[in-house]
C-alpha cells in the first residue's frame, strides 16, 4: 500500500517458497515499484516452475530488475525476456546455457522488446550460437543503448558478427563491452574493419581480448575514423612510448592502454 516505494532489494533474503511466491505477487502488483535488486538469490533460483517471476512481472510495470549470479531455468528466461515493461535487464553472471532449439526463440525475445534501453549479459556462459542469433536480432533494435557481452569467451567469429550487426548496423548503440573474451588478432581485425562505419557507437572497451601492440594501433587507427569518444584498451599488452607517439589520434577520442 505504500504508494512511495520504488525499489525493492532481495539480497540475502531466505524464506520459505510460500513467503516468496506471496511478496513477489504483491509486488507485481504494486503501482509504483520499478526496480527489483535479486543478486544471489539461492531460493528464487530453486523454484524451478517459474512462478515467482511470473508474479513480479505480471501487471508489466518493473523498469529495471538485476539477478546476478542465478542458474535460470528456461521458463524463468523466457519470462523475464518477453517482459514489456523492463528496460534495463542485468543477469551478469548467470547461466544461460540452453538447448540450440531454445536459443533462436529467447534471442529473438530478448531482442524485440520494444522498450529495452541497456542489456548486460557480462559472464553469463551462453553458446556462441546464441551470441550469434543474439547479435543478428539486435542489429534491427532501435531502442538498446548499452550492451555488455564481455567475459563469455567469444572468439574471432562472433566478433565479426558483432562487428557486421552492432557496429556497423543500423542499431542505436551507444556504449559497448566486449571485455574479456576470446578476440586475438583476428577477431580485432573484424572489429576494427567496422567501427569507422559505425553511426552510434560513442564507447567501446576491449580490455583483456589478447591484443598485441600492432593490433592495438590498427584498432586507435580505425577509431580515429570513427565517432568514438572512448575506447579502453587496458588488459591488453603494454604500448611502446614510440608507438603512442606515432598514433593519429582525434581530440576528442580517450583512449585507455595497459600502464
Amino acid at each position: 500500500r505504500n504508494s512511495s516505494l520504488r525499489t525493492v532489494n532481495f539480497s540475502g533474503i531466505q524464506r520459505a517458497e510460500s513467503s516468496m511466491l506471496a511478496f513477489s505477487r504483491a509486488i507485481g502488483n504494486h503501482q509504483t515499484i520499478h526496480t527489483v535488486y535479486t543478486p544471489s538469490l539461492i531460493l528464487l533460483a530453486r523454484l524451478s516452475d517459474g512462478s515467482v517471476f511470473e508474479n513480479l512481472f505480471a501487471g508489466d510495470k518493473l523498469r529495471s530488475i538485476l539477478m546476478s549470479s542465478f542458474e535460470l531455468t528456461l521458463g524463468d528466461a523466457k519470462t523475464i525476456f518477453s517482459c514489456p515493461s523492463l528496460t534495463s535487464v542485468n543477469l551478469s553472471s548467470s547461466s544461460l546455457r540452453y538447448a540450440c532449439t531454445d536459443i533462436v526463440e529467447l534471442a529473438t525475445s530478448m531482442a524485440k522488446q520494444p522498450n529495452r534501453r541497456r542489456l548486460n549479459l557480462k559472464s553469463c556462459s551462453f553458446l556462441n550460437e546464441f551470441a550469434y542469433h543474439l547479435c543478428t536480432q539486435l542489429a534491427t533494435n532501435q531502442t538498446l543503448e548499452w550492451l555488455n557481452l564481455g567475459f563469455n569467451s567469444l572468439g574471432s567469429r562472433e566478433a565479426s558478427i558483432i562487428g557486421r550487426t552492432i557496429i556497423q548496423g543500423p542499431s542505436n548503440i551507444v556504449f559497448l563491452d566486449l571485455s574479456g573474451n576470446q578476440f586475438g588478432s583476428e577477431g580485432c581485425g573484424h572489429i576494427a574493419r567496422y567501427l569507422p562505419q559505425s553511426k552510434s557507437l560513442l564507447r567501446l572497451h576491449m580490455r583483456g581480448v589478447h591484443l598485441i601492440q600492432e593490433d592495438q594501433m590498427h584498432l586507435v587507427e580505425a577509431a580515429a575514423q570513427s565517432q568514438l569518444l572512448e575506447l579502453d584498451l587496458r588488459g591488453n599488452s603494454a604500448i611502446s612510448n614510440a608507438a603512442r607517439k606515432t598514433m593519429n589520434k582525434p581530440a576528442h577520442l580517450s583512449i585507455m592502454f595497459t600502464e
